[in-house]
């Protein structure tokens, strides 16, 4: 093999593995702590918003690192939402939660959105709802992803009264 075929070869290598470990980078997801209230979803519920909790972001990182518009509900119980009709974004701005905890952020879902996929897609136990709420940073490519189970309940068929005849 000529010198000129080797270096041709050892460059591509290089290039190659530079563009596996950026790619590698860009796919890396940080966990945090997801916390979803209220804890038991009633599914006829008239509420208007899940609230929730994301905690433990990764190092140096604040709630306003975070690009609000890209945190949503990507996945119920093992469902991805991608499939159907798109995830479940936030509904306000967000806030930061108590001064002493500024790590946390606080942003609401649409409840009824929820208790619809829910509904659609009770997974293997009725009783329980798996979500996965997942978001990005402002501009440096932090990319992170939560899990919370909570309990559901069914909604209630409410009986028609029978009309009394004279």
């Amino acid at each position: 093999m000529s010198k000129i075929m080797f270096a041709v070869i050892a460059v591509f290598v290089m290039v190659s593995c530079s563009i596996t470990g950026l790619m590698a980078q860009e796919d890396h997801w940080d966990v945090v702590t997801v916390r979803l209230s209220p804890r038991s979803l009633n599914l006829g519920s008239n509420g208007r918003w899940v609230n929730c909790k994301i905690s433990d972001l990764p190092e140096g990182y604040m709630p306003a690192d975070i690009d609000m518009d890209t945190v949503c509900i990507v996945e119920v119980n093992g469902m991805s939402l991608d499939d159907d009709g798109g995830p479940i974004c936030t509904k306000d701005s967000g806030k930061s939660g108590k001064k002493k905890s500024k790590k946390k952020l606080q942003v609401k879902f649409d409840r009824r959105a929820l208790a619809d996929l829910i509904s659609e897609y009770p997974g293997t136990n009725p009783d329980n709802a798996t979500i996965i709420v997942e978001g990005y940073g402002i501009d440096d490519g932090l990319q992170f992803y939560g899990e919370d189970t909570i309990k559901v309940k069914p909604a209630r068929v409410k009986e028609k009264k029978a009309k009394k005849e004279k």
